[in-house]
């Protein structure tokens, strides 16, 4: 099993703005885990392989999202979203060898 991940921040004084990439071969990957060092107002999660997005917006109960599938549909996910942590986010575990890519702002 191999999770490859890369991840870059602004700087200290600059807003706070993170994005990266996610991947995990597992046979059952778990959810993804995101370490930022401060609490996101937004977070955007894309499937790049699906075309599934998921956005959680300050505000949001946890593990709540808006979900975008590749057809355009939205829809209101009331589990299985995203849940803001004070240093971080997780999200729903992707499938295997699926490609994420992520951005956090606060």
């Amino acid at each position: 099993m191999a999770i490859t991940q890369t991840q870059s921040a602004a700087l200290l004084d600059a807003p706070q703005v993170a994005n990266g990439s996610f991947l995990d071969d597992a046979a059952s990957p778990a959810a993804i885990s995101i370490t930022l060092g401060f609490t996101p107002k937004y977070v955007r999660v894309v499937n790049q392989t699906t075309r599934v997005m998921y956005e959680w917006f300050e505000g949001m109960t946890a593990a709540h999202a808006l979900k975008t599938v590749a057809a355009g549909t939205r829809t209101a996910e009331t589990s299985g979203g995203i849940t803001v942590t004070s240093k971080g986010f997780s999200a729903p575990a992707p499938a295997q060898n699926d490609q994420i890519r992520w951005q956090a702002f606060a």
